[in-house]
């Protein structure tokens, strides 16, 4: 499963968005729909979430190139992607509190 959460200017939730899969191993979503959730809610920032079954919480390197592209593509829309959250169930793994997302960001 994969979580979106639009914020407004006061880091509230406006609105969620969940992509589900029949998939055991990956959730697909286009860029189309993250799209179509930021014109509709029109959010100040975005936090992103999804679960690892395998309990390895651990980003993978597709985990990077989608939260990268997920950035690149909020970007134009001047919005801040806060946070990607990977969750097991027993563990979580925070982009931002392990500043990966800056990481993405330069290149490294």
């Amino acid at each position: 499963m994969f979580k979106s959460l639009f914020l407004d200017k006061k880091s509230k939730i406006i609105m969620r968005k969940i992509f589900c899969s029949h998939s055991h191993s990956i959730v697909e979503i286009t860029l189309k729909e993250l799209t179509r959730g930021i014109e509709y809610a029109k959010p100040e920032g975005v936090i992103i979430c999804h679960n690892h079954l395998s309990g390895n919480v651990n980003p993978s390197s597709y985990d990077d190139e989608a939260t990268l592209l997920i950035q690149q593509a909020l970007s134009p829309f001047s919005i801040k992607l806060i946070d990607h959250i990977i969750v097991t169930n027993n563990d979580f793994y925070s982009y931002h509190s392990n500043r990966r997302l800056e990481a993405l960001k330069g290149g490294k």
